[in-house]
């Protein structure tokens, strides 16, 4: 789960460092730990921007659960390998891969700099769009057809928690969070759990019979339906199949 109760957000700013009074070079516990350190894989970069990894999450806002840092890193991984100068075929740039629109409307410029690719602006960017979609799915519009029916089955069910949630939030991400609560109310119609993820990407073997495909297809066409849908299907897992790996 992404809550870290009796954490608070600066314990990731400030890591411990020893007390002991020996010298240096008897003693390494002196030295500081850091607490999003990782082996992931992804080589000499994976744990330069730690720091402003941790700065970012203390912008998610209060009265919400709080946002792992370790997950929001593995986005960060997923997006693009640590890499803050990666561009997507579409256009979409920095560390947590915003498009030139989402960079703009959220205050960042594109000339004759690209804030994007420029870490500390862009990593606080990526935690208000994660917590945008993270209200899309919590509080869906009961003015549309597929958000009253999300509303309608959190008041039989309850809202989605813990993993739950954090599929659907990290699936908005991806693909928006439009696409998650059409797929949510295809399950609906279907009456499956729409707050499981599985029962939004199944039949795996047939995706094309899935409500995630049907609200990909709906969303961005038949003809990117089958490779986004397998795109938004894996990536929540694989943002927290890295954050549960071990150290």
């Amino acid at each position: 789960m992404l809550l870290n109760p009796g954490r608070s957000p600066g314990a990731w700013l400030t890591p411990p460092t020893c007390a002991c009074e020996k010298p240096e070079t008897a003693c390494r516990r002196d030295e500081p730990t850091d607490p999003l350190r990782t082996s992931w894989g992804y080589g000499a970069r994976e744990n330069l921007f730690n720091n402003q990894i941790a700065q970012a999450v203390t912008r998610w806002p209060e009265g919400e659960p709080m946002l792992d840092p370790r997950l929001f890193k593995a986005l960060v991984a997923v997006e693009s390998a640590f890499d803050p100068t990666a561009v997507s075929p579409t256009g979409a740039a920095g560390l947590v891969q915003l498009t030139p629109a989402t960079a703009t409307a959220h205050g960042l410029k594109l000339r004759p700099v690209d804030e994007r690719k420029i870490p500390a602006r862009a990593l606080p960017v990526g935690v208000a769009v994660l917590h945008e979609k993270h209200r899309v799915i919590t509080v869906p519009n009961p003015n549309t057809p597929y958000g009253a029916k999300v509303a309608d089955a959190y008041q039989r069910l309850g809202p989605p928690t813990g993993d739950d949630l954090w599929h659907l939030d990290l699936a908005a991400y991806n693909g928006g969070g439009g696409t998650v609560l059409r797929a949510m109310a295809r399950a609906c119609d279907d009456g499956l759990d729409p707050r499981k993820w599985d029962n939004l990407i199944a039949p795996v073997d047939n995706p094309r019979q899935s409500p995630l495909y049907h609200a990909v297809k709906e969303n961005f066409g038949e003809a990117r339906a089958l490779r986004k849908y397998r795109e938004m299907a894996h990536y929540p897992r694989r943002i927290l199949a890295l954050r549960d790996r071990p150290v």
